[in-house]
């Protein structure tokens, strides 16, 4: 086995967790960590981490995350670890429920700080600290390991409160941002993810499957919602988050509370449904639009054209495309069709860990898609009052182009 330097002073990935790479699905049904990383892989991202931090002398890092549905990705792409609390209010002498932090140093090695929900476990390639007080873990953590300066990820999931807690009680140790430095490294995704991400896809798509199969006039939307969702947690899901089910009108609204209701389906209704959920730790994100039949010209024509601009999209995805040059090829060629003018504003978005992740394909957004990334291309037709129609489809961004990871039902649906 090479040599792989796991951070200063670290050695051999061998000699620092003693276990061949194969060996951390063993672990992982013993202590309820979701992900199928080996830990070599695991091994690689804390180091260039730290690489990172070492550039801009830090003494270490802090990363945040939370439970595994809800904002895992940080701590879950540097670990596997996905804590299974949910993120919950805090109340006297309990902080912290959900919530997870890494602290990483240099050749220390790395702790993992969660609530005291977890089960109690041991890992070769961790210490970890199951707690009542996630702030405090942290305070005394740092405060152990020394250094003034001190680099922190996941500011945008850590609560207020908790980060409050932290500084207070490390009142002379100040803290920056590494939030671009590890969005950025987890754009790439390495062949275990792309592997779980198109595990994942296919879990989706047999829930679409028993959804679709369950569309006719008459049924609630949550019947379709219920029937979809049952069958991708029988396909293997982590859970769903949802099974959003718009029909007529309702399916020109990206995002409605509830996701699903009393409606009935009538013929003629453009029904969009999008599927949110985990398998195996990684995300699935898919969208299709079933017409009832009989239906007007114009439903027919939006779901025909939604089709065509998402194909149109899907061929102008590779690496080195700017976010803007794919938004104007969408414009292009939604301006081909006699839907254009209904266009949505927002096209797509990276996926992973967590259902939205870097980077977001819509206006104001720059730079260039990278190789070994995993995008939602998702430009939807609304027309407001009517029904709308959208496709969305997971694909790896390649050097030449793109590669589907969610070959479902390209066709235009009709039941």
């Amino acid at each position: 086995m090479s040599r792989k330097p796991f951070g200063k002073g670290w050695g051999s990935v061998r000699e620092a967790d003693g276990l061949a790479g194969g060996d951390f699905l063993r672990y992982s049904s013993r202590i309820g960590l979701a992900m199928e990383l080996p830990q070599q892989e695991i091994a690689s991202r804390i180091a260039r981490l730290l690489g990172v931090a070492a550039q801009a002398d830090l003494a270490g890092v802090v990363v945040f995350g939370r439970s595994f549905y809800d904002r895992p990705g940080p701590v879950g792409y540097l670990t596997g670890f996905l804590p299974p609390f949910p993120s919950s209010a805090d109340a006297p002498g309990v902080s912290g429920l959900g919530q997870v932090a890494l602290v990483l140093q240099g050749a220390a090695k790395p702790l993992i700080i969660t609530d005291r929900f977890v089960r109690p476990f041991d890992h070769a390639l961790f210490d970890v600290t199951a707690t009542a007080d996630v702030a405090g873990a942290v305070v005394a953590a740092v405060g152990r390991r020394g250094g003034a300066l001190w680099g922190t990820a996941g500011s945008d999931i850590v609560p207020f409160d908790l980060f409050a807690r932290v500084r207070e009680g490390l009142a002379s140790v100040r803290w920056q941002s590494l939030d671009r430095e590890l969005h950025a490294l987890r754009r790439h995704k390495s062949p275990e993810d792309v592997l779980g991400l198109r595990r994942a896809a296919q879990v989706a798509a047999a829930g679409f499957e028993a959804a679709i199969g369950a569309i006719r006039a008459g049924v609630r939307e949550r019947d379709v919602a219920a029937a979809g969702m049952g069958a991708a947690i029988a396909a293997g899901a982590d859970f769903v988050r949802y099974l959003r089910v718009h029909t007529g009108a309702a399916s020109a609204v990206g995002s409605r509370w509830p996701p699903a209701t009393d409606t009935r389906i009538a013929a003629g209704d453009l029904v969009s449904m999008d599927f949110v959920g985990a398998a195996g730790g990684y995300g699935f994100d898919l969208e299709r639009t079933v017409l009832v039949r009989p239906a007007p010209e114009k439903a027919h024509q939006l779901l025909e054209d939604a089709h065509t601009v998402e194909a149109a999209a899907l061929a102008v995805v590779r690496a080195g495309q700017t976010v803007e040059g794919l938004i104007a090829e969408i414009r292009r060629a939604a301006d081909a069709t006699r839907s254009g003018e209904y266009l949505s504003g927002f096209f797509g978005h990276g996926i992973g860990l967590e259902t939205l992740e870097w980077p977001y394909l819509m206006p104001g957004q720059t730079g260039g898609l990278v190789a070994g990334e995993v995008l939602c291309i998702e430009p939807g037709l609304r027309c407001p009052g009517f029904g709308g129609a959208e496709v969305e489809d997971e694909v790896l961004v390649t050097e030449s182009g793109c590669e589907l990871l969610s070959p479902f039902r390209r066709e235009p649906i009709l039941v």
